[in-house]
């Protein structure tokens, strides 16, 4: 969030509960993979350390969600 929280499917979580909740998701989907979705005021360390931890344990396929801009045209 715009705030710096971390949220999985709604719920407001901890780093460390990320971790837990990744590898948990490995276990039952092997090939499971992440979407990952930040306000676009989020510093962007936030979202690094996300994707850290994402693949650090084990998800390797992943998606940024992003809320594409109306393109300009001259």
């Amino acid at each position: 969030t715009k705030d710096g929280e971390y949220l999985l499917d709604g719920t407001t979580l901890t780093l460390e509960q990320i971790v837990e909740a990744v590898k948990k998701s490995r276990v039952d989907e092997p090939d499971v993979r992440a979407i990952i979705a930040a306000d676009k005021d989020v510093e962007y360390g936030k979202v690094i350390d996300l994707i850290d931890v994402i693949k650090l344990n084990g998800i390797e396929k992943f998606a940024l969600n992003i809320v594409r801009k109306e393109r300009i045209v001259q």
